[in-house]
């Protein structure tokens, strides 16, 4: 029997979005499916590199930067922008359903890729998106939901119940479409340890602010007398180390790599994207020093539910202070893990039995 033939689309907004679909790739394997992956720039790079044999195809780029540390202001001029990108996704969609035989889709926070003509789902942690402005909030979050119900399944990584990792960010919203798959991680808690550094810095996220806060990072670590790593989240460069004195600058790690580097450190410090939390979740990390890109009113609220709950410390990147961090490492209680790898499965059970039998 002819294998169904999926695509896997991840939003190219950081790495995280293409991070989280590894696993979602590996079960569609698993359950027989023949993936082809669609992203573009650095993330469809990372996912390249993990699935060196797949086919792959590039998509339209949302190329959104992130300026100012308010979101309304980081958005709002890149608005025509973002809507032209639905309009060139669902027309590239419609193109290639036929032209590639595709029979099925899962869209990573791709919101313009959707289709009546087979079914879809569109993964997402943000059913509700967070945003200060009560009026604003009400406009994008009414089109937040407009385009999740173009889907078959909305598929939120969290738990359904209190013990869950995205608090109302991913609940509180009612749909028939909603399926709650668990929490995805692309690491592995077997790998061999790496206990070498003190500090480990793990960058992900969209420009300026990642190439900002990486600067703030070296500055500052290279400051103090303790062993540190800084993986840049650049899959595009040369894989090559530099060291300059006690740090250590790596442009990118893979699944393994980040796996070890994140088990033994005595500081990991990451963004507050969902995905990392996820993988920092999967893990067990701790003392975890969490700074949320400004102007991510998600990564925000993220880390200020975590902090207020003991698990985390959280720092503003405009007053990033790594000694201070440091000397309060052993304060920090860790993110309990949310992961039923039994919700993923079911879910794309349930994605693959609906494609129309040809």
């Amino acid at each position: 029997m002819q294998k169904k033939r999926i695509l896997v689309a991840a939003l190219n907004w950081g790495l995280g979005h293409a991070a989280r679909c590894i696993p979602i790739i590996y079960e569609l394997q698993k359950q027989g499916a023949e993936v082809v992956i669609g992203s573009d720039n650095e993330a469809l790079c990372m996912l390249q590199m993990e699935f060196p044999a797949l086919e792959t195809i590039a998509l339209p780029a949302y190329d959104v930067r992130y300026k100012y540390s308010n979101m309304f202001l980081n958005i709002a001029p890149q608005v025509p922008k973002l809507l032209r990108m639905l309009f060139l996704e669902r027309r590239f969609l419609n193109r290639i359903i036929k032209s590639i035989k595709i029979d099925a889709l899962i869209s990573d926070n791709r919101y313009g890729l959707y289709s009546k003509s087979i079914p879809t789902a569109f993964l997402t942690h943000q059913l509700n998106i967070q945003i200060p402005n009560p009026l604003v909030s009400a406009w994008i979050n009414a089109m937040n939901q407009h385009y999740m119900q173009q889907y078959s399944f909305v598929w939120v990584p969290d738990l359904a119940g209190a013990d869950n990792l995205s608090g109302t960010l991913g609940h509180g919203l009612s749909l028939p479409t909603i399926r709650y798959i668990g929490s995805l991680s692309r690491l592995q808690n077997d790998v061999q340890p790496i206990s070498d550094y003190d500090m480990v810095a793990i960058l992900s996220g969209p420009e300026p602010q990642r190439s900002y806060f990486e600067e703030k990072l070296k500055e500052q670590m290279l400051a103090l007398p303790l062993k540190s790593i800084l993986v840049q989240g650049r899959p595009e460069r040369e894989n090559s180390l530099q060291v300059e004195g006690p740090l250590t600058i790596l442009p990118f790690a893979n699944s393994n790599t980040v796996a070890a580097l994140m088990q033994h450190a005595k500081l990991f410090i990451a963004r507050s994207g969902y995905s990392s939390l996820m993988d920092i979740s999967k893990m067990g990390v701790k003392p975890l020093l969490l700074v949320p890109t400004p102007g991510q009113t998600e990564q925000v609220y993220l880390a200020r539910q975590l902090a207020a709950k003991g698990a985390v410390m959280y720092q503003e990147q405009s007053r990033l202070d790594l000694h201070a961090a440091w000397l309060g490492r052993n304060s920090t209680l860790g993110i309990g893990d949310s992961d039923n790898a039994s919700f993923l499965e079911i879910a794309i059970a349930e994605l693959l039995s609906s494609v129309k039998k040809s």
